[in-house]
């Protein structure tokens, strides 16, 4: 049985209010402050068999979560490499991503996945540079 503590509530929240970016689980532990790290690791690990959290891929030798909802299972994401900001690709561009990838390599594409860039102010930032 799920339960729907003060603790869930605000790891739920504070990745909602967050959904552009990709957390570890040390960055959501450190981020909230009073909720032990135990309960912030079996929460999480919950709210993504739940498919409200995803993992987005990993920084170094950390996972990644994102919430997501109950609309990113249908489509891929773009996440910058530098300040970590995820977009979501329309399904119409991830459909056509699929397509491509199945006719020039004959996979088919099972999941939805992330892939990794520069956004545009990072880009802007990297050319002033």
């Amino acid at each position: 049985m799920k339960y729907d503590t003060h603790s869930r509530k605000e790891i739920l929240s504070f990745l909602e209010n967050n959904s552009q970016l990709s957390f570890s689980m040390e960055d959501i532990c450190s981020s909230l402050g009073d909720v032990k790290k135990s309960t912030v690791y079996r929460i999480v690990d919950s709210l993504e068999k739940e498919g409200k959290v995803r993992r987005t891929g990993n920084s170094g030798r950390r996972t990644q979560y994102q919430y997501s909802g109950s609309f990113c299972t249908a489509h891929m994401h773009i996440k910058c490499r530098v300040c970590g900001k995820t977009e979501h690709l329309d399904y119409v561009t991830t459909e056509r991503i699929k397509k491509e990838v199945d006719d020039l390599l004959g996979f088919e594409t099972l999941t939805t996945t992330v892939l990794d860039g520069l956004c545009g102010e990072c880009r802007k930032n990297k050319e002033l540079n």
